[in-house]
């Protein structure tokens, strides 16, 4: 979206903040309008929703140092993107399955050296400094203080909490003075608010409790499940004290009795690697060297995991899976090491790495 001066900047923005955001936003688009009208582009649908219901605990420490990376695409490019995945599965175009090489796919999406230059510019001029420019110019990422950044995106960056966790993010969309804007997809940086993972410890239907987890120790290698989901058909009757009203259920129960310590069969139910080949016919593949050897499979994870190479590694052992080394397996921080963890998704994050190497065990992976 394009517009000029304070009037349009006011009346187009679609998620308007409330309370303390207001006007923080209005101060600032207020500093945009003191001076000559200038083309700008908001950055739509680039401010958390999470922002809508959280507490808002007041402006961030002007002074701290944050890094945000401009994602770029070349005009027009995303409806070019587009009509090209659609002509790629069209068995009647004369470009089914002619995939993109690399040199394609950056001609196609990335700005031009000069549209990727004005970005930089822009932000130089703004007291922020460029840490890195992507090989294909596809994102620009800078650093600077909270006070420059929100120069820079002409929007304000608030503290909150919500649900029991703090973070910092912009209460509205960022605007980015043309015309560098033309260029500008999306502004990742100005939140710090991420996602939660889904994984969870299976829970105990009597109690309601996560289940303890059970030592690697304590299970013979390959043993963790019973691999027999549905058991024959049972039926139990609750009461209430002891007593009136009582319920009737009858079904399948699903895998192995919560209290079931046996090797093999520990609750509830699933399924090892070798298992998993089986049951999707990837041993026959195996057999004739197709086992992603020569590729590498790259998996982009959330903060990550700060004891997945020894994770990764036990996992292979226990299954007999050839090793993880640094040869096979490398860890990447393109914004450097996290200096926290979160257990969520560092368990998303094992089972991204040990699975992938499951169904391609011959295949490096690159995290």
């Amino acid at each position: 979206m394009e517009l000029s001066g304070l009037a349009a900047h006011s009346s187009t923005r679609g998620r308007r903040p409330r309370g303390p955001a207001v006007l923080a936003a209005a101060l600032l688009l207020a500093t945009i309008a003191a001076g000559a009208a200038v083309q700008a582009r908001i950055i739509a649908d680039n401010t958390p929703a999470a922002t809508r219901e959280a507490q808002d605990l007041g402006p961030a420490n002007a002074s701290e140092t944050i890094s945000v990376t401009l994602w770029l695409q070349a005009p027009g490019s995303e409806a070019a993107a587009e009509q090209l995945a659609r002509e790629l599965y069209d068995q009647s175009s004369p470009r089914f399955h002619h995939w993109l090489s690399e040199p394609e796919a950056n001609a196609l999406l990335a700005p031009s050296a000069a549209q990727a230059d004005r970005v930089q510019k822009y932000l130089t001029e703004h007291g922020l400094r460029v840490v890195a420019v992507e090989e294909g110019r596809l994102y620009v990422r800078a650093e600077g203080t909270i006070a420059d950044v929100q120069n820079a995106f002409h929007v304000a960056i608030h503290n909150y909490t919500s649900g029991g966790r703090s973070f910092r993010s912009n209460v509205a969309d960022p605007v980015v003075d043309e015309p560098a804007g033309s260029v500008v997809a999306a502004v990742s940086g100005l939140s710090e608010h991420h996602m939660h993972p889904q994984h969870v410890r299976p829970i105990d239907p009597d109690t309601g409790a996560p289940l303890a987890a059970t030592p690697l120790a304590a299970v013979p290698a390959g043993a963790f499940f019973s691999a027999q989901c549905f058991r024959a058909s049972q039926q139990h009757t609750f009461t209430t004290d002891g007593g009136l009203p009582t319920a009737s259920y009858a079904g399948n129960r699903y895998g192995a009795d919560i209290t079931n310590t046996a090797a093999g069969t520990l609750p509830s139910c699933g399924y090892q690697p070798s298992e998993l080949q089986t049951a999707y016919g990837l041993s026959p593949l195996y057999a004739s060297g197709l086992d992603g050897a020569g590729q590498t499979v790259v998996i982009v994870d959330a903060i990550g995991s700060p004891t997945i190479a020894a994770d990764a590694e036990t996992f292979s052992q226990v299954y007999g899976l050839p090793d993880l080394t640094g040869a096979n397996f490398r860890v990447y921080f393109p914004r450097g090491r996290p200096s926290t963890s979160d257990q969520g998704w560092a368990s998303e994050t094992s089972l991204d790495v040990e699975w992938a190497h499951s169904v391609a065990p011959g295949a490096n992976i690159a995290l």
